[in-house]
């Protein structure tokens, strides 16, 4: 799977990327079907295309800044940064 804007990453920081795209991908499809909402639906409630919400969900979108705090936002969750292992 390529995800546009990182073709200077060295692949072994991809794979980590991706690791952490699906990781929070996963998250915020949980959250989303714990608030009851379809993709359709929250696409709708977020007034963006279905399909971001989809490649989110699977990783395969890195969703800006702006938009990961409307994310964040809309399913009433707090964003926090961790040092990393």
């Amino acid at each position: 799977m390529s995800i546009r804007g990182l073709s200077k990453v060295p692949k072994k920081e991809i794979l980590v990327i991706q690791d952490e795209l699906s990781d929070l991908g996963k998250k915020l499809q949980k959250r989303r079907k714990d608030l009851g909402y379809t993709q359709e639906s929250f696409s709708e409630e977020m007034d963006i295309n279905v399909n971001s919400v989809k490649y989110i969900e699977q990783g395969r979108r890195i969703p800006s800044l702006p938009m990961l705090l409307r994310l964040v936002r809309a399913l009433k969750l707090k964003l926090t940064v961790e040092p990393r292992k």
